[in-house]
């Protein structure tokens, strides 16, 4: 496969240097080059001790070799001089490597303190919202100072927002809201956080109480039927039909796939994308696109084309768009319905818990025929991003599919682990508050990636007339972000491209895209 990297490249490397500036100048990235463990560079520091241990031993039986040719050297003064004279040679390079090993053992223990404090410091200067603590009761069944702080804390949000020239809060702003509004629900049902995974989240603890109460009460389940259909706008003529053309090229292709599969940009309800990619090698690896939430709690009106959409990206046909204007169909129950993209699983992925998405994700990939042994790119948006990254989290899956490399757009994810040894790469915009709504940091550690914008400090235009998180949080944004990326000469940036080398689409790469829709049972 190759690199996939869209922008133009210069010769030593690195992406053109006006578009590497302008993404130096607007992405804030949050994640490690290298993936180093510390505690591995301590071992090695052991070993390197114990092998410089051993070179002392053997320079103390070369020392004594020595004594005894000087004690016997009237004996055989002809064999004498020049075994004493190796010996000397011997010990003077065995001293240089006794000096050499304790200084590398030495620095790799000093690697190992650094990287501990450059976590240790980029964990503290990457906090989303604010952790609030109630104040003390007064003596009542509730505290009424601590039911008034989440509406004061609101109203600074909202605050906020109109000072940035935005009509909703930032994520950091909602995200410190949620958690004051979450931990005074809390504190008054007696419910708290036990334990040390992820403590202090009010927010999660509250979902982690209604997820399931939801779930029994509305009869969520996470059952599901899926089954291939024809791309958007193919006329069906039997079996469904497979698109095919060029793959996806890098972040900004992956991104822009996510349009064809939102019913307000012509896509199917309930669907999601699984492209089969072969590179000129004959290497084969696999793209699977999840959108996020379909059931809106309001109606909503169909977009128009969105601008400068990299569609030339895209191996399925276009994607035909309703009149701008119309108010879309709106589903009788946007919680628990028939397209299980809908609220119900949202709460159900935040909390933790089994979701028909991720049962039908699994499907769709067993029916497309992903073996074992083929590189996997998840690709996921809002209720998506938390699809992918729990599955990327989940042994039983990843024991399944070979899942390389992991892309998140606009996702509360925070709060989501995933293994080391998949390289993720979460997107978000400080203007778009549904990655904040966990009020948690993305982890800083080896292997993840965190890439966040301000899309009301850009310079562009397109980016100045994004006011709301309708706007923040819709494809056109991500995409403009997403092309940034590509441009991008961070060294976590380029960790992440290097290690997704073989999952990203590049030039002579081909694509055939299957559709699967999902209907819950």
């Amino acid at each position: 496969m190759s690199g996939g990297n869209g922008p133009a490249m210069v010769p030593d490397g690195a992406p053109s240097s006006a578009a590497g500036n302008a993404a130096a100048a607007q992405l804030v990235v949050y994640g490690t080059p290298l993936a180093a463990d510390p505690t591995e560079l301590r071992d090695l520091a052991a070993a390197v001790d114990g092998g410089s241990a051993q070179v002392g031993r053997g320079r103390a039986l070369l020392q004594r070799g020595l004594a005894i040719l000087h004690e016997t050297a009237t004996l055989d003064a002809g064999s004498s001089g020049p075994a004493i004279a190796r010996c000397w040679e011997a010990l003077l390079c065995v001293g240089g490597v006794n000096e050499e090993a304790d200084g590398i053992a030495a620095a790799l223990r000093a690697a190992a303190a650094d990287y501990e404090r450059a976590e240790a410091q980029a964990q503290a200067g990457f906090t989303r919202g604010l952790i609030v603590t109630p104040p003390p009761t007064l003596g009542l069944p509730w505290d009424p100072i601590a039911m008034m702080r989440p509406l004061t804390m609101l109203g600074v949000a909202f605050a906020g927002a109109f000072a940035r020239g935005q009509w909703t809060p930032t994520d950091a702003q909602f995200g410190a809201y949620l958690e004051s509004w979450a931990g005074t629900m809390t504190s008054a049902l007696g419910v708290y956080t036990v334990g040390e995974d992820r403590p202090g989240s009010s927010i999660h603890t509250l979902a982690g109480l209604l997820a399931p109460l939801a779930t029994v009460g509305m009869g969520i389940g996470r059952s599901v039927r899926v089954r291939q259909i024809d791309p958007p706008g193919v006329v069906p003529t039997g079996a469904p039909a497979t698109a095919t053309g060029p793959a996806l090229s890098g972040v900004t292709g992956a991104v822009g796939s996510l349009y064809g599969l939102y019913p307000r940009y012509g896509g199917p309800e309930g669907g999601i994308r699984v492209d089969r990619v072969v590179g000129p090698d004959g290497a084969v690896s696999w793209q699977v696109i999840v959108p996020g939430t379909q059931t809106e709690l309001v109606p909503e009106l169909a977009l128009p084309e969105p601008v400068g959409v990299p569609w030339q990206s895209d191996p399925g046909p276009a994607v035909p768009m309703p009149f701008p204007g119309t108010v879309l169909r709106q589903p009788a129950n946007a919680i628990n319905n028939d397209n299980p993209f809908d609220w119900g699983t949202n709460l159900q992925a935040f909390a933790g818990m089994d979701t028909a998405v991720e049962d039908g994700v699994i499907q769709a990939m067993e029916q497309a025929g992903i073996p074992p042994d083929e590189p996997v790119l998840l690709v996921g948006h809002s209720q998506g991003a938390m699809t992918t990254m729990r599955l990327a989290e989940d042994p039983a899956f990843t024991e399944r599919f070979e899942v390389r490399s992991v892309i998140t757009v606009g996702g509360p994810v925070g709060h989501i682990d995933t293994p080391s040894d998949i390289a993720v790469l979460n997107i978000e915009h400080v203007d778009d508050l549904t990655s904040g709504l966990e009020n948690t940091a993305n982890p800083v550690e080896p292997g993840r990636t965190t890439v966040i914008r301000d899309l009301a400090a850009s310079p562009d235009p397109a980016d100045q007339g994004v006011t709301s998180v309708a706007q923040a949080h819709d494809i056109p944004a991500y995409v403009r972000t997403a092309q940034m990326i590509d441009a991008s000469t961070d060294p976590a940036v380029r960790a992440w491209f290097a290690a997704s080398r073989d999952v990203l689409g590049g030039p002579g790469d081909s694509a055939s895209s299957r559709y699967y829709q999902f209907e819950r049972e």
